[in-house]
C-alpha cells in the first residue's frame, strides 16, 4: 500500500513495518537512507529501526528529497 494513501500515522507505521525488508547478509559502517518524499517520517523511521535492531550499520543518515508536514507531527 503506498504510504501517501494512508492518512493515519499508526497505519503508516504498520505498513512500513510489514513491507520493509533487509538484506541480512551485509553490514555497513555508514548507511544513507533516501526517501523521495516525507510525510509522517514512518518509512525512514521504521527502516532505521530495523537496521539498528539487526545491527546492519553503525551509523544511519536519513535524507528526504522533499517533505510535507501537512497533517503529521514529524
Amino acid at each position: 500500500v503506498p504510504q501517501k494513501t494512508l492518512t493515519k500515522l499508526a497505519d503508516r507505521i504498520e505498513n512500513a513495518q510489514k513491507t520493509i525488508m533487509l538484506d541480512t547478509t551485509k553490514e555497513y559502517n555508514t548507511l544513507l537512507l533516501i526517501d523521495d518524499a516525507v510525510g509522517s517520517g514512518a518509512t525512514l523511521n521504521e527502516t532505521a529501526k530495523k537496521i539498528k535492531l539487526q545491527k546492519r550499520a553503525l551509523k544511519i543518515i536519513g535524507l528526504a528529497i522533499a517533505g510535507s508536514f501537512s497533517g503529521f507531527e514529524v
